[in-house]
């Protein structure tokens, strides 16, 4: 294919796109957390507390993950003498994103059990701000 074509999308795009679509499906099962109001029985105390704390802890790993990762791959790069590359970066970018998702999807599951919002709230409002804070702006060139 010729360079520049419309089929081939920039890595940074593309990076762009997954971080995109994972911070609207935080924002969607916040939506669906607020709009759904919770039937059936609530979740023990004790289960909604190791639920929303793992949820705490994965959200805060991953706000460090990132650069943890990136540090790695950018002191192997210069070990071997090379530049660090865009899988990298992408590796590094979705890893944090799934994490964070997941710390979201459990909040999720206490909220819709016990019908208190703050859950998702608190954990949606975390993951969304990492994200935006984490946006990819550059990549390291080859």
């Amino acid at each position: 294919m010729r360079e520049g074509s419309p089929s081939e999308a920039s890595p940074l795009l593309v990076i762009h796109m997954i971080t995109f679509a994972i911070t609207m499906s935080i924002l969607i099962l916040m939506y669906v957390a607020y709009t759904i109001p919770a039937e059936g029985e609530d979740l023990d105390e004790q289960v909604v507390t190791i639920l929303s704390s793992l949820s705490i802890a994965v959200i805060t790993i991953s706000a460090f993950l990132r650069s943890w990762i990136l540090k790695r791959s950018v002191a192997a790069s210069k070990k071997e003498r090379r530049s660090p590359m865009v899988g990298e970066l992408f590796t590094a970018q979705v890893i944090t994103l799934v994490i964070r998702e997941f710390g979201v999807i459990l909040c999720f599951v206490c909220t819709l059990q016990t019908g208190e919002f703050e859950y998702v709230l608190y954990a949606g409002l975390a993951a969304v701000f990492l994200n935006l804070v984490t946006w990819p702006r550059e990549i390291p060139m080859k």
